[in-house]
């Protein structure tokens, strides 16, 4: 009776370990800076700052009031030496103005980026908007 009881008591155990495990997920700062007006002289800017958490094949949606989002998204990329997720961030996504896509944006392009690391994207439109969107990927 005590041994089956012991088994019952191992086997939940050993349930409750593999029912907690988690995968690496990917935290994403996102600073966005976006200015308009460059070409008249007079420059009016918007700024937002977002944590977002990232798993794979998940896209995060940041918006704006001034009609600005991003859609952005991050997978860790295979490391073959290490175990586990590496440092290397593969960073995706889509810039809308207005309910338009933007064609031809930095998001267009390979973009990696190491962990805790920040990189900055830059986007000109032709009608003298400037948009800068910063993102630092940190583990979750």
């Amino acid at each position: 009776m005590r041994r089956k009881l012991k088994n019952i008591v191992i086997a939940v155990f050993l349930f409750l370990i593999g029912a907690n495990v988690t995968f690496a997920a990917i935290k994403l700062n996102v600073s966005i800076i976006y200015k308009w007006g460059i070409d008249t002289g007079l420059v009016l800017v918007s700024e937002l700052h977002s944590i977002e958490d990232v798993e794979e094949d998940k896209i995060a949606v940041i918006e704006m009031k001034n009609g600005f989002r991003i859609e952005v998204s991050g997978k860790f990329v295979d490391d073959e030496n290490a175990y586990g997720p590496g440092d290397l961030v593969q960073i995706s996504g889509k810039i809308y103005v207005n309910g338009k896509e933007m064609k031809d944006t930095f998001f267009n392009n390979l973009n990696l980026i190491h962990l805790d690391e920040s990189k900055t994207f830059s986007y000109r439109e032709k009608s003298g908007q400037l948009i800068e969107v910063t993102i630092v990927p940190r583990m979750k």
